[in-house]
């Protein structure tokens, strides 16, 4: 949070307070708590409705804040309530210590204009005495000390309560998203079966036909050879279509090969945020069904946990896409070592599931990333020439595929990279 978005949250700050009972109050505009839950709390996956009277009420998936606009007061609720009651309750005693801060200097200020004033009717050309002019001055330094020092508490304040808070929404997001796609590889897998089962169930039906034609041809064919033997002058013109028959009853009995549908292959594309806009069911083809697994956050250690419900299925490929959140703090080295020991954990926990490797994508929002990046993507290449893995390169990407932070793909990004993908499994 830096200068001027401290100063903001502070002056929004103001308007939160307790009751003598203990209860949060809110005494500004609902516009200015709008400002606050949105740049103060840090809020925005949530949404504003009007219930009724006089009440306000914001709601996401983790919290929900009612306010009542008659009363002033602030009501917390959802599955965060008791942290997030905790902080608020911490915000307004912060907010109060403030108040006072200001009602002191105030006070000095309003008493040493009137004594300055007194001064200047009896003295009218002296100042104020030099002991309250140092006085002020080291009020002043105290204050500002203080003031920075609330200052710090509530920055810090804020940035656990967002992450908390993120973490929560993160968290029940990707549990989410993990039943749903649990669900559609279970449901693609027992359709494989069925196929399977459907595949076996017409070839012995079909063999079983072509028997049974078989054995009605040899019956006709001696039930001719026999009117033959018993018309012995007509063997010469009946030897002909003898030979015919014979011939029938030969293409007849030989057996029609079967031919069995191949069943679709299921390709996991897993990994971080970079892949939340790629959608599975545009990337499946016939042969191909595509299912995509995007974990928020998430870091090359946090994969290991992330897969093991995915490769208990055993899907035929799976494509990583992994590293981008790991190379803001870690070096090249540890980045490349960290995607070779998740593609290690995959061989053993699955070994007839084939590995990919996708390259990290540049990132422009801190200077120094994009060397890194290009020396973790030669780092994971070799290992992946070392271990017979393949890798996909996205050597097309550049600034113009990042949104305005750097950091995340625009609908540009996420087209080439789909499209990437897409091409990789198509011909592969």
């Amino acid at each position: 949070m830096d200068t001027e978005q401290t100063i903001t949250g502070m002056s929004l700050l103001h308007n939160l307070s307790t009751s003598s009972k203990g209860k949060l109050k809110w005494t500004a505009d609902f516009e200015a708590l709008q400002r606050f839950v949105a740049e103060v709390l840090v809020l925005s996956d949530g949404e504003w409705t009007t219930p009724g009277g006089h009440a306000k009420l914001y709601q996401n998936e983790s919290i929900s804040i009612r306010w009542y606009s008659d009363t002033e007061s602030i009501t917390i609720s959802g599955k965060d309530e008791k942290e997030f009651k905790e902080k608020l309750l911490k915000l307004a005693s912060i907010s109060a210590g403030l108040a006072n801060d200001e009602d002191k200097l105030v006070d000095v200020v309003e008493k040493n204009r009137s004594v300055s004033h007194n001064d200047n009717k009896s003295h009218p050309n002296n100042d104020l005495d030099d002991s309250q002019e140092t006085y002020l001055k080291i009020l002043n330094c105290q204050l500002q000390a203080k003031l920075q020092a609330l200052s710090d508490q509530f920055v810090s304040s804020m940035t656990y309560i967002n992450r908390t808070l993120s973490d929560h929404s993160n968290q029940l997001k990707e549990l989410r998203i993990a039943d749903k796609e649990s669900a559609a590889v279970n449901a693609l897998l027992t359709d494989n079966v069925n196929i399977s089962n459907q595949d076996t169930l017409k070839r012995k039906y079909k063999s079983k036909k072509s028997n049974k034609k078989s054995k009605t041809s040899e019956k006709q064919s001696k039930d001719e050879q026999r009117c033959i033997t018993d018309s012995p002058a007509k063997t010469t013109q009946t030897s002909q279509p003898i030979n015919e028959v014979s011939n029938v009853n030969k293409n007849t009995t030989s057996s029609p090969k079967s031919i069995q549908s191949p069943s679709k292959k299921v390709t996991v594309v897993a990994g971080d945020s970079i892949l939340k806009h790629v959608e599975g069911w545009r990337l499946s083809n016939a042969s191909n069904h595509v299912v995509v697994k995007s974990f928020s956050g998430a870091t090359t250690s946090d994969m290991e946990d992330y897969l093991r419900p995915v490769l208990r299925k055993e899907p035929n490929k799976i494509i990583l896409h992994i590293g981008t959140n790991d190379i803001n703090y870690q070096t090249a080295q540890t980045v490349a070592e960290g995607v070779l020991n998740l593609g290690i954990q995959i061989t053993q926990d699955s070994p007839t599931t084939d590995i990919v490797i996708s390259g990290i994508l540049p990132r422009t929002d801190k200077p120094n990333l994009m060397s890194k990046v290009n020396q973790a993507n030669r780092l994971i290449k070799a290992f992946c020439i070392e271990k017979n893995w393949a890798f996909l390169d996205h050597e097309s990407f550049n600034s113009t595929c990042l949104n305005s932070r750097g950091l995340h793909l625009n609908r540009k990004g996420t087209s080439i990279l789909a499209r990437n993908i897409s091409k990789y499994i198509s011909t592969d």
